[in-house]
């Protein structure tokens, strides 16, 4: 299954879904344009895990601020708000 969409001016891909992986998770590999953002939000069956395939971004939780870029990887818990931004040159981001 594979499923690709624009949301929010981000080009979505979905490679695997909660159908796929027995509800653990959904595998999703997107690209921001540049000065791109999510709207705030937060997920409420399981955490986000970004990793960044090319780029930076910058992410703001309820309680912090931080940076991650190429190869660098993040996990946002469960039921945590948070936005994503891209900074800079169109990103490619794979969040699980």
């Amino acid at each position: 299954m594979t499923e690709s969409f624009w949301f929010f001016g981000s080009y979505l891909t979905i490679l695997a879904d909660r159908t796929m992986t027995g509800g653990q998770y959904d595998l999703i590999e997107g690209y921001f344009p540049p000065g791109s953002q999510t709207p705030p939000h937060r997920h409420t069956r399981y955490s986000e895990q970004l990793y960044v395939l090319e780029g930076e971004f910058t992410v703001w939780t309820d309680v912090q601020k931080i940076e991650i870029s190429t190869g660098e990887t993040f996990l946002i818990p469960v039921g945590t708000p948070h936005v994503v931004a891209a900074i800079g040159a169109g990103m490619n981001q794979r969040v699980d």
